[in-house]
């Protein structure tokens, strides 16, 4: 019957708040509970876990937790960035390929031409998607404020921060493309854009707390 639940699954931290939605690819769902040192693939058509990888586990130092973790998915590698460190996982068996320490508290990795993209606060990391050697480190207390959210397309980044949302280019010297600093008027701090822009064709769709977009 069309609504019904087809299963559910439990993690090891019931009790922690899951903000991301899951991840379904391969044949799996993603998932990392924040706050929590796992991240979790079950088999998306029956629920059952394929695998579990700890934080703790092939890294030094030992990661604590996962923190807010933001996770992205392309090809049979997991890119997960959180609490200042990228991690790259076999998709498949949840082994850890590398972990590169990289930004502070960073937003939603974004992957593109065989790079890894991360923004944190105040810097904008570009990594090697193979080995997570860092290719690039891009600091700009201005343009990188405080960044929610990130996505790519065409060539063109798009994220947003605390009030507005930003268009720059991958040059060298990262042109800013346009700037919206007044997307939502009436924000408030309690307020803020943290979705990612959601980008078709030449335009750019964002989404506020509260169900405007």
């Amino acid at each position: 019957t069309l609504g019904n639940t087809l299963w559910t699954a439990t993690t090891n931290n019931a009790n922690t708040n899951t903000y991301q939605s899951p991840i379904v690819s391969n044949g799996l769902v993603y998932i990392c509970n924040d706050n929590s040192r796992f991240i979790y693939a079950f088999n998306a058509a029956t629920g059952s876990p394929a695998w579990t990888y700890d934080a703790r586990e092939g890294t030094t130092p030992p990661t604590t937790t996962f923190g807010s973790a933001n996770l992205a998915i392309a090809g049979n590698t997991l890119y997960i960035s959180s609490l200042g460190f990228t991690y790259a996982i076999n998709a498949a068996t949840g082994a850890l390929r590398w972990k590169t320490l990289a930004g502070s508290f960073p937003v939603l990795p974004v992957i593109s031409n065989g790079k890894v993209y991360v923004m944190g606060n105040h810097f904008m990391f570009t990594l090697d998607s193979a080995t997570g050697a860092i290719l690039r480190i891009k600091q700009d207390f201005v343009l990188f404020h405080n960044p929610k959210s990130l996505n790519i397309a065409n060539g063109i980044f798009y994220y947003t921060d605390e009030f507005s949302t930003v268009a720059f280019d991958t040059s060298i010297n990262i042109n800013v493309v346009w700037r919206n600093n007044n997307v939502f008027p009436g924000l408030t701090d309690m307020d803020q854009i943290t979705n990612s822009p959601m980008i078709i064709g030449n335009r750019a769709y964002c989404r506020k707390p509260g169900g405007a977009v």
